[in-house]
């Protein structure tokens, strides 16, 4: 394999996913093995021809991680000898993976890995930008595909590695593993071997040597490069439904915090299961803050309830504290407050949709359920002004739209104090009223966005009120001994 092929090759495939960033540095993860000494070497090759106003500044990062003692010193001498040669700049780092991994109960491979991107992002950072470029090749994301089939994965897992993700970029996924040892042995590059490679205990190399190769010699030698051609079609498809759902998501959400989003049913139950589920996993990844964890099981439960659950509401659990509550009509996403509350309450209860106008309308009563919280409603001409209880409250019917929903309280929630609008923040009603701490997080409240219009047992928003013109919505709350879900 010549030098200039896989060289042109690498740059064609580096500009077709806009590797090179706004910013002219690459950190290169270094090991010393074939892979990585192939990368490096193709880089330097690349820099040598870049225009001066945009060359390219490369700088190593070798991660020593303290697991093959003697073997794992003989590789950091290595890479130091091979980054002065070629005259480029190099960062080494020692972490202690094994003790990590007992630590954190993470695999050696897992731990590993965490521990050497979190070097790479400190040190482009230090760089002030730029470019994580690891050796990743075909033959890494087709076990990477297998991997995923046997763990239990849905399309994103099929997809493998992806050529480019935010800043870090893979500029051998052109190629596959005996191309890039063809190009080491033609062009007499040194390397060092990892010796735990042949180790089938560890999972990718058992898939490697116990998968992979027995199909290529037994069945199809192309069988690594149809699993990449599979993997880019699915990339390809992944890309477009996550499209949909992200336009789902800004159009039918309706109402959303940092830690809770919620949907009308009737939306989410009307799309094609693959975008719903899909809706489901960003949803999740948008509150959680990452839907690595999330397995295909769980977003296929909840798709399936959020499709059949009618009248009695429905949690469903999901990795990280996270919950889908489906209850009255509506879809709720949310995670346990930071207070660290424990509920089996859901986090966010719409109830205002048209079935239940229709119902009321009509002369009839609606009963909910939130917790341990049973909800009356119903429509009154039988209504005196302040003649109500605590947990008894007559509202403006024509004030109660379809973002209006019983939920616990939040950072910035406000409640009117006042004929006038006078706002005044939940927390400080709370402290006036001397509501104990521990009681404030079970307070049940009917809010409208951060507007509170009633912190049940505590106060009726002054906005909220009802008087001899309006339609009187009456709703009666009662605390039951069970959680009724």
């Amino acid at each position: 394999m010549k030098k200039t092929d896989i060289k042109e090759r690498v740059a064609a495939f580096m500009h077709e996913h806009d590797m090179y960033g706004q910013k002219s540095n690459i950190i290169i993860g270094l090991s010393g093995g074939a892979d990585s000494v192939c990368l490096l070497f193709v880089l330097k090759e690349l820099q040598k021809e870049a225009p001066g106003s945009t060359s390219l500044y490369l700088h190593a990062v070798h991660v020593n991680h303290m697991i093959r003692g003697t073997e794992a010193e003989r590789d950091e001498t290595f890479v130091r000898a091979l980054c002065k040669e070629l005259g480029v700049d190099l960062t080494v780092e020692k972490r202690d993976v094994p003790g990590t991994a007992g630590k954190t109960g993470e695999s050696l491979e897992t731990a590993g890995r965490r521990l050497r991107y979190e070097i790479f992002n400190e040190k482009i950072k230090d760089l002030g930008g730029g470019m994580i470029a690891t050796a990743h090749h075909k033959n890494d994301s087709a076990e990477t595909v297998i991997f995923n089939m046997a763990r239990g994965t849905g399309l994103g897992g099929v997809a493998g590695i992806a050529p480019k993700r935010g800043n870090l970029i893979r500029p051998l996924m052109c190629l596959t593993r005996g191309e890039i040892e063809d190009f080491i042995k033609e062009n007499n590059l040194d390397h060092v071997t990892d010796s735990t490679n042949s180790d089938t205990g560890y999972t990718r190399n058992f898939i490697r040597h116990k998968v992979i190769a027995p199909i290529e010699e037994n069945i199809n030698k192309n069988f690594t490069e149809h699993i990449c051609r599979l993997s880019e079609t699915a990339r390809k498809y992944k890309s477009y439904v996550d499209m949909q759902a992200e336009d789902f998501i800004k159009d039918a959400v309706r109402d959303e915090t940092g830690k809770a989003m919620a949907f009308l049913q009737k939306d989410l139950a009307g799309l094609p299961d693959i975008l719903l589920e899909t809706v489901i996993m960003k949803a999740y990844e948008k509150i959680s803050g990452d839907a690595v964890d999330i397995s295909s099981e769980r977003i296929i439960a909840a798709s399936r309830a959020i499709k059949s659950s009618h009248g009695r509401g429905r949690l469903i659990e999901l990795p990280r504290g996270v919950s889908v509550s489906i209850s009255s009509g509506k879809v709720g996403f949310f995670v346990k407050d930071e207070t660290g509350l424990q509920t089996d309450e859901p986090e966010v209860l719409y109830f205002a949709d048209e079935d239940l106008r229709s119902e009321l309308d009509a002369g009839g009563r609606a009963e909910f359920h939130y917790g341990r919280y049973e909800i009356n409603m119903e429509l009154t001409d039988n209504f005196i002004k302040n003649a109500n209880s605590d947990y008894t409250k007559f509202f403006n019917y024509d004030k109660i739209t379809s973002n209006v929903c019983f939920r616990r309280r939040l950072p910035g929630d406000v409640i009117v104090i006042d004929s006038s609008g006078s706002e005044k923040k939940l927390k400080k009603e709370f402290i006036d009223r001397k509501i104990p701490e521990r009681l404030r997080d079970k307070c049940l409240i009917m809010a409208d966005g951060h507007r509170c219009l009633w912190a049940v047992g505590v106060r009726q928003s002054s906005e909220s009120f009802a008087d001899k013109d309006s339609t009187v919505l009456k709703i009666t709350v009662k605390e039951t001994e069970t959680d009724i879900l």
